[in-house]
């Protein structure tokens, strides 16, 4: 039985400009919450305090804004910075999908990890992206070509693998390892 265990939790400026909380959970289901709602109106969600009520209370009773459902738990989610339309999802085996942001629906499937995913990261420039996968690799990806795979790829001892002069520079994202 799934459950809604949340795997991940980020606050970022969403369509409108306003803040957004978004939630990925092991129900298959991405949330994303108004921050002012869940918060009282303030803006810094979990430090409102109205009617009484704890901060645990007015989130629980806070209706998502939209929920994008998945067959599988979702370890992660990440919304691109710029037009923030698409969402990377890493579902709870190799698959990393590139989806519509207000749908859910899969635009492309990202094919590169042989494992578990857990990380997504958007660069600035909202056409790169970055994935890390329980196999102990990352990869950066340009987005507006998924299908011709990761520009480059790190694994898990730091090692780059060669990559197009116009790739992002490696410096921008480190391997997580249980060392650090």
């Amino acid at each position: 039985v799934r459950n809604r265990l949340v795997n991940f939790v980020g606050i970022e400026a969403g369509v409108s400009g306003a803040e957004e909380l978004r939630t990925a959970c092991n129900d298959g289901c991405v949330r994303f919450y108004d921050v002012g709602r869940v918060s009282g109106g303030d803006g810094a969600a979990g430090c409102a305090r109205s009617g009484g009520r704890s901060d645990d209370d007015a989130a629980r009773s806070t209706p998502p804004t939209r929920v994008l459902r998945f067959p599988l738990p979702v370890n992660h989610a990440s919304v691109d910075p710029v037009s923030r339309k698409l969402a990377l999802v890493a579902l709870d085996d190799a698959a990393i999908v590139l989806a519509d942001a207000s749908t859910g629906a899969r635009l492309a499937e990202l094919k590169f990890h042989t494992d578990h995913n857990f990380s997504t990261a958007w660069h600035p420039n909202g056409t790169t992206a970055a994935t890390a996968s329980q196999d102990g690799t990352a990869a950066i990806w340009d987005l507006r070509r998924p299908d011709l795979g990761p520009l480059a790829s790190l694994d898990a001892r730091g090692d780059w693998a060669a990559a197009p002069p116009s790739s992002p520079s490696p410096r921008h994202a480190a391997p997580a390892d249980d060392a650090a």
